[in-house]
C-alpha cells in the first residue's frame, strides 16, 4: 500500500496559487504573499490528485 505525500496549497484572495512539499515553503510562500498584500490560506491535503483536482478549482 503507497502512502500519499502530504502537500500543501496555497490560496490567494479565495483562489487556488500554488502547491508546495513541505509545511516550511508553504509558510515562507504564505508569507511572501501576504506581503504583496493578498489573504492566503493553506490548506493540507493528501496526494497530487487533491491538490491538483484544488488547483483546477475543485473544494
Amino acid at each position: 500500500m503507497r502512502t500519499e505525500p502530504t502537500l500543501y496549497v496555497i490560496f490567494a484572495d479565495g483562489d487556488p496559487d500554488q502547491i508546495c512539499e513541505t509545511a516550511t515553503i508553504a509558510k515562507r510562500e504564505a508569507a511572501d504573499l501576504r506581503k504583496m498584500g493578498f489573504e492566503t490560506k493553506t490548506k493540507t491535503v493528501a496526494g497530487w490528485e487533491a491538490a491538483e483536482r484544488l488547483m483546477d478549482g475543485g473544494r
